[in-house]
């Protein structure tokens, strides 16, 4: 059947048949040039906002004062807002976590000194929540992102997105001392 309808063929449809191949060709290595380029540039994006973030947990790590959660929200604020884009909701909700933890814990620091200074009661229920609930979690949650455990750290959140499966192989080299 195939090759009755192929012998009919004339000089000039031999030509289209040929061309129309030639251009699926064409088309078809296009799309996965730009498939490629495509994730190049969300690599790039992605990867600045990974340093980014593991910048700010090693600031928290050493730099854990009012002071310095007030500056680590506001970049904390700024790297979710750019992660919603590029990222999955795992890491989403790990920055938003990050987020309220932080936001707690500045609180955390202002009912203690305000009870210090007698501007505020003395209530440590309240200021035991605050510690319970923020304080104590964003300080053992850091412990977690910074650790070698490799089921909960940050190359566990962030290693489906840096990695390039078209390549077959890890786009960033991860550092063994």
């Amino acid at each position: 059947m195939l090759s009755e309808l192929l012998s009919k063929l004339t000089p000039m449809e031999w030509v289209t048949v040929i061309i129309s191949v030639l251009a699926f060709i064409v088309s078809y290595l296009s799309f996965q040039y730009s498939r490629k380029a495509f994730a190049l540039s969300l690599f790039d994006k992605r990867y600045k906002v990974f340093y980014n973030f593991t910048i700010l947990v090693s600031k928290l790590a050493l730099e854990f004062n009012e002071k310095s959660l007030s500056d680590c929200l506001q970049q904390i604020k700024i790297l979710l807002w750019e992660a919603r884009y590029i990222f999955g909701g795992d890491v989403c909700n790990l920055l938003d976590d990050i987020k309220k933890h932080i936001a707690g814990s500045i609180t955390y620091f202002i009912v203690a000194d305000r009870m210090a200074n007698r501007q505020q009661r003395e209530d440590y229920e309240e200021l035991h929540k605050y510690k319970v609930e923020h304080y104590d979690p964003i300080r053992s949650l850091l412990g977690i992102l910074l650790g070698d455990d490799k089921s909960s750290n940050l190359n566990f959140y962030f290693n489906k997105y840096l990695y390039d499966k078209s390549f077959k192989k890890p786009l960033h080299q991860e550092c063994s001392f």
